[in-house]
C-alpha cells in the first residue's frame, strides 16, 4: 500500500542542462540563390504599378485641338437658329467640350450666339472663366427663325483690336445666306477660326407652304449637296397620312416643289406637310 501511495504522489522536478547551443556548432547553411522573375513578368507588374498610380492622379487629356493655337481669349460662335434644333444636344455638349479645353489651357471664353428675339441681343458676351462659360450654357437655346449674321457682324466691330493671340470656334448650322462669306471673313480676322459643321446630307430641310391654289410645299435644303430624294407627306388632324410625293434634288440643287393632287373634300382636312426624314417644317408650316 505504501507503494501505491509513493506512486501517487508527483516526484519532485529535476534541473537538466540542455546544451542547445552546441546543436548549432559547426551546421553551416548552404548558399541559396533567389530565382529572378522573368522579363515578361517584371513588365506587366511595373505597369501595372504605372497605371495605378496614374488613376490615381486623374490626368486631364486635350480632346479639342481646334483651341490649341494661340494664348489669347477662346470666342465661341454659335448658329443657333432654327436649323440647329435637331441636333441641339449635342451641339451643346461639343461646345462644353471646346470650354472645358479652353479652361484647361487658363484661358478666358467669349461667346457669340447669331439668332437672339431681336437683333439687339446679339452681341459678343464678356470674356469669363471656363466655369462661368459652362453655366452661360445651360441657358442658351436655340430660336425657331434663321441666324442674323448681319447683326453678328455688327456686334464683331467693337473686337477689333481686342482679341490678340484669340481662337475662334464657329459652331455653323451649315445654312448658307448672303453674308455667310462675309462672315466667315471677319471671323478670321478676329483670330484663327475653327469651322464646326455637320455633314450636309444630315442637314434638315424647311418646308414652307407653296402659293397658289395647288396644295403643297416648298422643300429648301440649307445648302447645296449631292443628289437626294425626299418624301414629302401631308398629314391629318389625327396624324394619319393622307397623301405623299416624292421631291428629287439634282447635285448642287437647293429647292424642290412637292405638289398634292388630292380631292376638294381630302385638302380640307390636311393639316401639315413634313418631310418623312431628317426634315423640319418651317414656322408657316
Amino acid at each position: 500500500g505504501a507503494w501505491w501511495l509513493l506512486q501517487s504522489i508527483p516526484r519532485h522536478p529535476k534541473l537538466v542542462n540542455f546544451p542547445f547551443i552546441r546543436l548549432l556548432f559547426n551546421k553551416v547553411a548552404p548558399d541559396k540563390q533567389v530565382r529572378d522573375a522573368p522579363l515578361w513578368q517584371k513588365i506587366v507588374g511595373t505597369s501595372a504599378v504605372a497605371a495605378a498610380f496614374l488613376a490615381m492622379a486623374q490626368p486631364q487629356f486635350d480632346s479639342s485641338p481646334v483651341v490649341a493655337s494661340g494664348n489669347g481669349p477662346v470666342m465661341i460662335v454659335v448658329d443657333n437658329s432654327w436649323d440647329s434644333a435637331k441636333d441641339w444636344p449635342l451641339m451643346r455638349r461639343q461646345i462644353a467640350q471646346v470650354i472645358e479645353s479652353a479652361g484647361r489651357q487658363g484661358r478666358s471664353v467669349m461667346m457669340l450666339p447669331t439668332a437672339a428675339e431681336n437683333p439687339q441681343g446679339i452681341t459678343v458676351g464678356e470674356a469669363q472663366s471656363a466655369e462661368d462659360a459652362l453655366r452661360g450654357l445651360a441657358a442658351l437655346q436655340p430660336y425657331p427663325w434663321p441666324a442674323d449674321r448681319a447683326s453678328a457682324m455688327k456686334a464683331l466691330e467693337d473686337m477689333e483690336g481686342k482679341t490678340d493671340g484669340a481662337s475662334v470656334v464657329w459652331f455653323t448650322s451649315g445654312q448658307a445666306d448672303a453674308h455667310v462669306k462675309e462672315f466667315e471673313a471677319r471671323l478670321k480676322n478676329i483670330g484663327s477660326l475653327s469651322v464646326m459643321a455637320g455633314a450636309a446630307e444630315d442637314a434638315p430641310h424647311l418646308l414652307t407652304p407653296r402659293p397658289g391654289e395647288e396644295l403643297g410645299a416648298i422643300v429648301q435644303r440649307l445648302q447645296p449637296g449631292p443628289a437626294e430624294t425626299k418624301l414629302v407627306y401631308a398629314s391629318g388632324a389625327k396624324g394619319e397620312v393622307l397623301a405623299q410625293v416624292e421631291v428629287h434634288f439634282a447635285e448642287g440643287d437647293t429647292r424642290g416643289e412637292a405638289i398634292f393632287e388630292l380631292p376638294p373634300e381630302l385638302r380640307r382636312q390636311v393639316v401639315k406637310q413634313a418631310c418623312a426624314v431628317k426634315a423640319m417644317p418651317g414656322p408657316c408650316c
